[in-house]
């Protein structure tokens, strides 16, 4: 994990109870950002809630993708082909 890095937004995307757990090796800064607060700017202040939104879209996106392309690699593909055999059944060699 690097500077700057997002974790616990699945849960507060969802409105669940937090999956991740983080322990820290040096000195941080923690920013924590909960559901009511989120609730809130999105009331007080839309246009800078929508910013957060995306922030929090692209950060999934980003987590998604190389999840992805983790499992591929896992799974000796190349990465460009699909995760089915083409003939749309999933799993499928």
């Amino acid at each position: 994990m690097t500077a700057g890095a997002v974790v616990g937004e699945i849960a507060l995307v969802l409105g669940q109870t937090r999956g991740a757990a983080v322990v820290v090796e040096t000195t941080s800064i923690i920013h924590r950002l909960i559901a009511a607060t989120l609730a809130r700017l999105e009331r007080e202040a839309p246009e800078l809630a929508l910013v957060l939104h995306r922030i929090l879209a692209t950060t999934l996106a980003r987590k998604v993708t190389q999840a992805n392309r983790m499992i591929e690699q896992a799974a000796g593909r190349d990465g460009r082909s699909a995760p089915w055999g083409g003939n749309g059944t999933f799993g499928t060699p």
